[in-house]
């Protein structure tokens, strides 16, 4: 397994806002007590992420606190790297359908692909071979992935 990098900090909106904008080619999801979709708002919790990195937060008081999940190294984002023998894991899986009447979406397409399917590429973060977290990194159009 390729070697990961978590890293964890306290910032205040306008950084977090700095920090979403800096992905390429980014997907957000945000959420709060009565909202969860792919607006592009930042509110009191959510993540944004691209291929080869996911940036989750949390509002607290008037901070959020910050957890970044990557596949490179990142000394520029000034945050602190979590300890641990950090290792990375892909994987691929299938989205639930829009259309599936059990499923109930404040959305109705996924981003970027704008269909009600998709396929999602992930990560699964290990720590110290103890999996902690999976990172969701590209929406693939679910018709354009056979394996």
């Amino acid at each position: 397994m390729k070697k990961g990098y978590v890293y964890t900090g306290r910032v205040d909106s306008e950084m977090l806002k700095e920090l979403v904008q800096n992905l390429n080619n980014k997907i957000l999801l945000s959420w709060d007590l009565s909202q969860l979709d792919f607006s592009g708002d930042l509110r009191d919790a959510g993540c944004a992420f691209d291929s080869k990195t996911e940036i989750r937060w949390q509002r607290v008081g008037d901070i959020f606190r910050v957890l970044v999940l990557s596949d490179d190294e990142r000394p520029d984002i000034g945050f602190k790297l979590v300890q641990g023998d950090w290792r990375i894991q892909d994987g691929k899986t299938t989205t639930i359908s829009m259309n599936d009447h059990h499923f109930s979406p404040q959305f109705e397409k996924y981003p970027t692909v704008d269909t009600a399917s998709a396929r999602l590429n992930y990560k699964v973060f290990y720590r110290n071979h103890v999996a902690m977290f999976v990172s969701p990194r590209e929406v693939i159009d679910d018709e354009a992935q056979t394996s």
